[in-house]
Order: C-alpha cells, then sequence, then structure tokens
C-alpha cells in the first residue's frame, strides 16, 4: 500500500524522516529499549509503582503472547 493510499503527505513525511530531531528521538529510543532489555515487538512490562514514585519491574512479556499470560501476570502482581 502507497502512504498516498491512507492519506499521508508524503512531502512532510519524508521531511520529518530526514529531520536530525527525529533521527536522534528513534536513536534514543532504539537505545532506552536496549537498556532495558526488549528484545521483540511488542514488548511489555508489568509492575508496582513505589512510594517513591519508582517502578518495579515484575515481568517483561516479550511478543505477542496469549491474553491469558497477561491476566495471569496482572493477577500476580495484585
Amino acid at each position: 500500500m502507497k502512504a498516498e493510499a491512507v492519506g499521508i503527505d508524503v512531502r512532510k513525511f519524508q521531511t520529518c524522516l530526514n529531520e536530525d530531531a527525529a533521527v536522534e528521538r528513534v536513536k534514543a529510543d532504539v537505545d532506552e529499549g536496549r537498556r532495558l532489555g526488549v528484545e521483540s515487538t511488542p514488548t511489555f512490562f508489568v509492575g508496582t509503582r513505589q512510594r517513591d514514585g519508582t517502578i518495579r519491574l515484575v515481568k517483561r512479556i516479550n511478543g505477542a503472547v496469549p491474553f491469558e499470560l497477561f491476566a495471569t501476570t496482572v493477577d500476580d502482581v495484585t
């Protein structure tokens, strides 16, 4: 499917892709994902918020998984 078919302004899209700010943002996101151990898309982080505002990671779920895994994980956290 071409970009025009879904209503994307191709000129604006190309400009955005070529801007240094966009490139740096994508690089920063990739670096953060690597730091957090993201191995696939999607990746979900399940945790609890602590009193000091930090998050305690309980489980990282990599990839598309059945709903039952999410339900079990949430039940384990709550």
